[in-house]
């Protein structure tokens, strides 16, 4: 069975097998509207089992163990988070806290902020060492 959700007016969000597909109402034509699709977030291995909009984001789990953020302007996947060791059967999420459910029987806490700083100190050390690397090299020319 798909998990739907309707987003701001206008919109339908449903996932189809490993994907969310954004359906949007349109005019027909005296009094008459229909949904059409208008953008698809794909990337999922395997089947969507929950997915939640929050802050401008979809955040979706999946069967293939993964939990994905995607921008909903682009529709591209911004996150993939990764530690489930089984399916990943529930998420939500408030702010920049994500709380994710899976069949291994397990709960993860995944605090975005937290990811990004470690990953701006990951960027700054492998630049930091390529550029002594580097001035390492020219000592003996």
């Amino acid at each position: 069975m798909p998990w739907i959700q309707l987003g701001r007016p206008q919109q339908l969000f449903v996932a189809q097998a490993a994907n969310v597909i954004l359906y949007q109402k349109r005019k027909r034509g005296k009094g008459q509207s229909t949904w059409q699709p208008s953008m698809t977030f794909s990337d999922h291995q395997g089947d969507i089992c929950k997915f939640v909009i929050s802050e401008g984001q979809l955040v979706t789990c999946a069967r293939d163990k993964s939990i994905r953020t995607w921008n909903l302007k682009t529709g591209l996947c911004d996150g993939l988070y990764l530690g489930h060791s089984s399916d990943v059967h529930s998420v939500d999420c408030f702010g920049e806290v994500f709380v994710t459910g899976s069949r291994d029987r397990s709960v993860k806490v995944i605090i975005i902020i937290i990811i990004i700083i470690i990953t701006i100190i990951i960027i700054i050390i492998i630049l930091y060492n390529n550029n002594n690397n580097n001035n390492n090299n020219n000592k003996y020319v």
